[in-house]
């Protein structure tokens, strides 16, 4: 993965729901937007659609750990591409779409050759230990 310092989109709602644990970016301060009536989802952007209806909104800075049960699924945040949350954030994705694809095909699932299930717990299936 080639890291650089160009702004890259994350849609951190999508990313990071609740029960995802966050290590060492619990305190990250989060650069969010939201109602100025302190009510709703924190944003991405100030002009994110969701907001439309808001009489004022104002810009906040939250430790990600408070704020990720309420960030809005639609925002994109922009994040410098060489920020370690980028890859943090790609490899919760990944885990994430991985499990959801491996609760989807079940226990009969088909998976490729050299494919190996470990059992929870264990470092190398016993042909390779």
């Amino acid at each position: 993965m080639m890291l650089s310092s160009e702004l890259r989109g994350l849609r951190l709602g999508q990313i990071f729901v609740a029960g995802i644990p966050l290590g060492p970016f619990q305190a990250l301060p989060l650069s969010c937007f939201r109602s100025s009536s302190g009510l709703g989802r924190f944003h991405g952007g100030a002009d994110c659609g969701q907001l439309r209806s808001a009489p004022a909104v104002e810009r906040a800075e939250v430790p990600l750990t408070l704020a990720v049960e309420e960030l809005c699924p639609h925002c994109a945040w922009p994040i410098p591409g060489d920020h370690p949350l980028v890859a943090f954030a790609e490899a919760v994705s990944s885990l994430t779409s991985l499990t959801a694809w491996v609760d989807a095909a079940g226990d009969e699932a088909e998976f490729p050759a050299g494919s190996v299930m470990l059992p929870v717990g264990r470092a190398e299936p016993e042909c390779c230990a």
